[in-house]
């Protein structure tokens, strides 16, 4: 683990470039967030990880949001299906509050949330102000597990990863947020 982060140290400016150009396209890649996240957090450390996390899962949620915006009701709906009918509804209503909580979630569905936004009323500045507060709190979750597995080894981590799981469902246990994300 120490070699990957010489090895991305030995980069330069680049390694952190191609890694923010990673989180930023990693829809289009088929990568999970929270595995390039994680890895950020190794390479580059807690701090930087988070950082250069949250300015990828930035641009990726620019992305995603104006190619929404551009692409239309028509394209984003069918692919979204049902439940993106849902969300695009909870979206309407709470607005770009809704967007910051998702985003900030360590399990949070961000691409469905981002693309249902692009579609709704919700205007450029409101989603980018939600997403850039909330992106440092999920990339900060998982780059500081990240960091853990090459400064604590891998147990403690684990550990780290099972309470920071825990926090994130916690919220479930209330029946009035379990009922406003399981309903329409």
């Amino acid at each position: 683990l120490e070699g990957l982060r010489i090895w991305v140290l030995d980069l330069g400016w680049r390694g952190p470039a191609v890694f923010v150009g990673l989180v930023g396209f990693r829809t289009f890649l088929l990568l999970p967030s929270a595995l390039l996240l994680v890895l950020g957090g190794l390479a580059f450390g807690a701090l930087v990880g988070t950082a250069l996390g949250a300015a990828g899962l930035v641009l990726s949620a620019a992305i995603q949001f104006g190619f929404a915006r551009a692409l239309g009701n028509e394209w984003v709906r069918p692919r979204l299906g049902e439940a993106g009918r849902l969300l695009e509804a909870r979206l309407q209503r709470a607005g770009p509050w809704a967007v910051g909580l998702f985003t900030a979630h360590p399990a949070g569905p961000m691409t469905a949330v981002h693309l249902a936004a692009g579609i709704t009323g919700m205007s450029v500045l409101s989603f980018s102000i939600a997403v850039l507060l909330a992106g440092p709190l999920r990339a900060g979750a998982y780059a500081w597990v990240g960091a853990a597995l090459l400064e604590w080894g891998l147990l403690p981590s684990v550990l780290l990863g099972v309470a920071l799981l825990a926090l994130a469902l916690l919220p479930l246990v209330h029946p009035r947020v379990r009922d406003w994300l399981l309903s329409g």
